[in-house]
């Protein structure tokens, strides 16, 4: 199967080409541009990944706690094995009933883990934090020389930085 860079790539020599051309009649231009966006419409939903949330990813976990559960370093525990401070449902503003519901519904981000300068470089962004990371060319560059390792570039900079770790 054709990865969605290729399928692109393919659609940009489509366009390419045609603009190339001398075009005979507005109204071949006009379908041409037409067809061109149905197919680039096509790539992108046949792309698209399904998000999962919190409690789509851990249901069998939260099925076993009977749903008593407290999340510790990344994982599902029963509430009555975890200590308050520890779980990341203690918010003095609020139950931790009402912040569990919060966090199921959230979309389910995997741990990353992060060197010191990954961290760092991504911490002071000046740019705006709800970008993904795949609309900054530097961390593309970055990533094909090694840096940002089994990074999934279609989360956003504070995705990342939410559920990080910083290594080494």
């Amino acid at each position: 199967m054709a990865t969605k860079e290729e399928y692109e790539k393919a659609v940009k020599n489509i366009e390419d080409a045609f603009y190339a051309k001398i075009v005979n009649s507005a109204q071949a231009t006009e379908n041409f541009k037409t067809n061109l966006d149905f197919l680039s419409g096509l790539v992108t939903e046949h792309f698209e990944e399904k998000v999962e949330t919190n409690y789509e990813h851990f249901e069998d976990e939260i099925k076993d706690t009977q749903f008593s559960f407290a999340v510790r370093d990344g994982e599902v525990v029963p509430c009555k094995d975890c200590i308050c401070d520890e779980c990341i449902f203690e918010d003095s503003d609020t139950t931790c009933d009402i912040t569990r519901m919060k966090w199921l519904l959230q979309k389910h981000v995997e741990n990353v883990e992060l060197t010191q300068f990954e961290y760092d470089l991504l911490r002071t962004n000046n740019m705006s934090h709800d970008r993904k990371l795949s609309s900054f060319a530097t961390y593309k560059g970055l990533k094909e020389i090694g840096y940002f390792k089994d990074i999934n570039f279609n989360l956003t900079i504070d995705d990342v930085l939410s559920n990080c770790e910083v290594v080494g």
